[in-house]
């Protein structure tokens, strides 16, 4: 199940205090900034923080520079450059003053709020916003008109953390048309954010549907994404004869470790077209194409699924083998084999019972041996 995204403020700490109090009053919020411009991806990377209450509360985004109004590229990257430039939004304008030098930069910040824009978006069902909420609005473009079109679209309930949480992970009017074009809707808000937090795209959603997954839910497209399940895995399943496997199924193969490759390797080794619950029984009890070899190595040629199975869980290993047959033991059945290791005939039980001149004991006597009570004076 999607465990509901909870929301918190990722962009900042709330703070309160007489310092805070003044600040709201005065209407604006204070502070001092650090930057990286990044020529080369096109952005600046900033840092700044306010000493509202006596220690630092801090906030980090990355605009592009196609959104600050003033930015001069090449004073930014040369040594010593003067810098001002400002962040303009809906909900309010940040103001950067200071200097760069070869494209790392620090100085003063001011965030002044829109009151036009509290008053619109308390009008829209959000009253008394913070300035802290009014800044991650800012900083993250949570406009009246990102706020309308989400609620146009069906998203009506929305906090104010959530829409800041859609804006930081690109849940946008866009994505949920694409969405819905391609037949998968969002019940609310926490399940949109989390499809575009675990990659659920509409090109997934394709690709998936062309192996056959049609009628595809938001939470399960989640958590197909959350266990890495891709389109390869079920496309190898069908062309090994696997067809229409469920969303659980797959998400079980995944979690343990029904790849590709081993599908592959188990298919050379003649087991194509098992059921994804047998693959998935074969992995958990570490039935390995390696261990399926060194069967075959020591003459148990293509046991079935079912009995490596056993043979895994009850401790028959290729050691043990080998054992039994420097014991004189060769060509054991599976059967036996199991039965051996449930009731405990060891090597060193078999030792034991031959170092009192019982040099020809079958398995079926071994293991009534160890059923009933092995006494040194037995003799067979």
């Amino acid at each position: 199940m999607i465990r509901k995204w909870q929301t918190f403020a990722t962009v900042g700490v709330l703070l309160a205090g007489l310092f805070a109090a003044r600040a709201r009053a005065q209407g604006t919020l204070k502070g001092e900034w650090h930057a990286e411009f990044w020529p080369a991806k096109d952005c600046v990377y900033i840092q700044f923080r306010s000493n509202l209450t006596g220690w630092d509360n801090e906030w980090g985004f990355t605009p592009r520079i196609s959104d600050l109004t003033g930015f001069d590229a090449s004073a930014a990257s040369g040594a010593h450059g003067a810098a001002h430039f400002e962040l303009r939004r809906d909900a309010g304008t940040l103001v950067f003053d200071g200097q760069f030098d070869n494209a790392r930069g620090s100085g003063n910040v001011v965030f002044t709020p829109s009151a036009d824009y509290i008053a619109g978006m308390s009008a829209m069902g959000y009253p008394n916003l913070s300035l802290e909420q009014t800044l991650e609005m800012a900083i993250q473009d949570v406009s009246r008109t990102f706020v309308q079109q989400m609620r146009d679209l069906g998203y009506k309930d929305a906090s104010a953390d959530q829409l800041v949480a859609m804006r930081i992970h690109g849940a946008t009017p866009e994505y949920v048309k694409a969405m819905r074009a391609a037949g998968i809707e969002a019940s609310d808000v926490d399940e949109l954010i989390a499809m575009r937090i675990h990659g659920v795209s509409p090109e997934y959603v394709s690709e998936m549907k062309a192996q056959g997954l049609a009628g595809l839910h938001a939470e399960e497209l989640v958590e197909m994404r959350i266990h890495g399940v891709k389109p390869e895995l079920v496309r190898f399943m069908h062309s090994l004869g696997v067809a229409n496997p469920s969303v659980d199924q797959l998400v079980e193969m995944q979690i343990h470790g029904v790849t590709p490759d081993f599908l592959r390797a188990m298919s050379e080794l003649g087991y194509a077209g098992l059921s994804p619950d047998k693959l998935v029984e074969m992995r958990i009890h570490g039935v390995t194409p390696e261990y399926v070899r060194a069967m075959g190595d020591l003459g148990i040629a293509h046991p079935a699924a079912d009995e490596l199975v056993e043979m895994r869980i009850h401790g028959v290993s290729a050691e043990f083998i080998r054992t039994l047959k420097d014991l004189g033991y060769e060509r054991v059945p599976v059967e036996q084999l199991v039965e051996m290791r449930i009731h405990g005939v060891s090597a060193d039980f078999i030792r034991d019972v031959q170092s009192h001149g019982n040099k020809n004991v079958s398995i079926e006597q071994l293991i009534e041996m160890r059923i009933h009570g092995y006494s040194r004076k037995t003799t067979y």
